[in-house]
């Protein structure tokens, strides 16, 4: 089954027509039902009674004829009821009409089937015999399905929909505090009969709170950790680097290893940073600023230090954009560090004399027809030895970094893609990574653009 609300309503359905079935088959059905079945019961009967009634008239008189019972009548070739009160006026039609009929006619009337014929004797003398049969009415139930069916499909639905209510609010709260929503809660009931979810999901429900906020203290916890550590470890380097020059001035014959410590401590100051920047962006739900700018501003600033560095390492960087006047909104400045994290990463993998390509791209709306594009796509592509399947996902965590960046030199702090991944999700956009043909990785990262009506 592919829902829970599926197998709800599927069982509920299924054991009401079920039920139905089972009353229709198992009750009996001995209706005559309609006038055809009962004039072939009279058919085969009408003779002998009719003869029957006549004899017994004849020989006893109407205490012959009030034997065989009140549901028989005779009446005379004038139409006239023997031995009874005169017939209604309905009856005397029908009278009438059996005059000028071969074969019974017949009306109903206040639940009775009448019917009369005419029936001639020996001595050439006509009577009418007229029977009263009463009409039994079909069951109610055999014909209970056909109506059943589509109420019992409505109401299993809202009963279906109404007890799946409180789960599907929870697989809501799941996915919400999957994606990063750490405010979100479930509402639940005082009492546990004020839901119909039932006692087991409201404690399901109050289990999910306290998980919330549990691992949200934790969270918190550990962001206050890191903050605390990093400014903690700031203070020591910074007296560190103090004592390494005091140190290079008095010793100039260790200068080469003093270069060394301090180019270590200015390591470990820049991993010091890129964690506050990393934490400060995680406790973050929106930019911290708001601003309109282009991609063509963010590159004009970005592209000529990428350059820079990319010439340093034998390499190039060639951009191509048919964006550059879309407008975005947010930080640039954020935006901008998030771009050179992904550039540089390229750049340090790329080997001498290879190229890493960014080219930007507009996309329209898939489903309505303005002309309007409404997403930026910036493709950056490096010739490195790419990436392991089996760790494309794992590369946005902080920290992370694949075997073969620990052991070279290439190895950043792995805090790098953490940053561009969150900075890119406070802007609305999307990050993913693939490996390329031939060797290297290809980073997809996706942007909203304004509306000319935003502008």
């Amino acid at each position: 089954m592919r829902s829970f609300f599926l197998q709800i309503f599927l069982s509920f359905w299924i054991i009401i027509v079920g039920i139905f079935i089972a009353v229709t088959v198992l009750t009996p059905q001995d209706d005559p039902g309609t006038w055809d079945e009962v004039r072939d019961a009279f058919d085969t009967s009408v003779d002998a009674l009719a003869n029957t009634a006549i004899a017994q008239y004849r020989a006893d008189g109407c205490a012959g004829l009030a034997a065989l019972g009140s549901a028989i009548t005779l009446a005379d070739s004038s139409g006239r009821a023997i031995c009874a009160p005169p017939l209604e006026k309905p009856v005397a039609d029908l009278l009438r009409q059996a005059h000028e009929e071969p074969h019974p006619v017949s009306l109903r009337e206040q639940g009775w089937w009448v019917q009369a014929r005419q029936v001639r004797i020996k001595s050439g003398e006509y009577y009418y015999f007229i029977q009263r049969i009463h009409d039994p009415q079909r069951p109610w139930w055999p014909h209970l399905p056909a109506v059943a069916l589509p109420i019992s499909i409505i109401v299993t639905f809202f009963f279906a929909y109404i007890l799946t209510r409180p789960v599907r609010a929870l697989r809501r709260a799941f996915r919400r505090f999957s994606a990063g929503d750490m405010d979100v809660r479930l509402p639940v009931a005082p009492s546990r009969w004020k839901d119909f979810g039932g006692a087991d999901v409201r404690t399901l429900m109050i289990d999910f709170n306290h998980m919330a906020d549990r691992i949200r203290e934790l969270v918190e916890a550990q962001k206050l950790l890191i903050r605390d550590i990093s400014h903690e470890l700031r203070s020591p380097l910074a007296r560190l680097q103090v004592a390494l020059e005091i140190a290079r001035e008095e010793s100039p014959e260790s200068s080469a290893l003093m270069d060394r410590v301090s180019a270590e401590a200015d390591r470990l100051n820049a991993l010091i940073g890129e964690t506050l920047r990393l934490s400060l962006l995680e406790s973050l739900r929106q930019p911290p600023s708001d601003e309109t700018f282009t991609l063509g501003d963010i590159f004009a600033l970005l592209l000529p230090d990428m350059r820079f560095e990319a010439e340093a390492r034998g390499t190039r960087v060639t951009y191509s954009s048919a964006c550059d006047t879309l407008r975005l909104q947010g930080q640039s400045e954020l935006l901008r560090r998030a771009l050179e994290n992904i550039i540089r990463n390229a750049i340090r993998y790329t080997p001498a004399g290879g190229v890493v390509e960014i080219a930007a791209t507009c996309h329209m709306h898939p489903v309505t027809s303005s002309a309007t594009p409404i997403w930026i796509e910036i493709l950056i592509a490096d010739r490195g030895p790419g990436i392991p399947e089996q760790y494309l996902s794992e590369i946005f965590r902080p920290f992370y970094r694949v075997d073969m960046a620990r052991e070279g030199t290439t190895g950043g702090f792995g805090v790098g893609l953490a940053i561009a991944e969150r900075a890119i999700h406070l802007h609305s956009g999307s990050i993913r990574v693939e490996n390329r043909r031939g060797g290297g990785l290809t980073v997809f990262v996706r942007l909203p653009s304004l509306s000319p009506a935003q502008h």
